[in-house]
């Protein structure tokens, strides 16, 4: 594989790493800005901002979202952005690890809204910390801007990469909202 060939599959790789993460922060910004009072009540549930803080945030939060998805996409500020979204990720982890801890693993994680409620897990943590070291290790990776029909077709699978990635992860997290379906006694037995 010549340089050429690994700089446009690592430039594909990241392309598709942005744009997933891209379409992630709006699946999760979407129902936090339609029912804001209730992904308010989800951030006060982890007990970790003072009271006038927890609106604020609820506030923001689904804007800084949307703000860094849309910067993921733009090979100017895509770099900063997958920085900035790897920083958000790793404090989702920490605010996870840490209610966990505590032993409030039952409470709503606030990553998809009222639809597909979870508890939290420690399989969060550790799928927030791994996307974040691939973000940051995305970052230092330009930006896809298609000079060449090699390079538009390569953008066009990291585009199509991306989004198998973030629907497979949004099926995962249906599968993970089921509720656990208890074993029924066997008649006559």
């Amino acid at each position: 594989m010549s340089v050429l060939d690994t700089g446009l599959l690592l430039a594909t790789g990241a392309g598709a790493l942005r744009f997933g993460t891209a379409l992630l922060f709006v699946g999760a910004a979407l129902p936090k800005l339609r029912n804001h009072s209730a992904f308010a009540g989800v951030v006060a549930n982890y007990k970790l901002l003072p009271r006038p803080l927890v609106g604020v945030v609820a506030g923001l939060l689904p804007w800084l979202e949307l703000a860094l998805a849309a910067a993921l996409l733009v090979p100017l500020t895509a770099s900063l952005a997958a920085f900035s979204a790897a920083l958000l990720l790793t404090l989702f982890a920490a605010a996870i690890a840490i209610n966990i801890s505590r032993g409030r693993a039952h409470i709503d994680c606030g990553c998809r809204g009222d639809e597909l409620r979870q508890p939290l897990r420690a399989g969060m943590v550790v799928r927030n910390f791994v996307w974040a070291v691939l973000l940051i290790g995305s970052a230092g990776i330009g930006g896809l801007a298609p000079a060449s029909m090699a390079q538009g077709l390569a953008l066009l699978v990291a585009l199509a990469a991306g989004m198998l990635g973030a629907v497979l992860l949004h099926i995962l997290e249906i599968f993970w909202a089921l509720p656990a379906r208890r074993a029924r006694p066997q008649a006559g037995g």
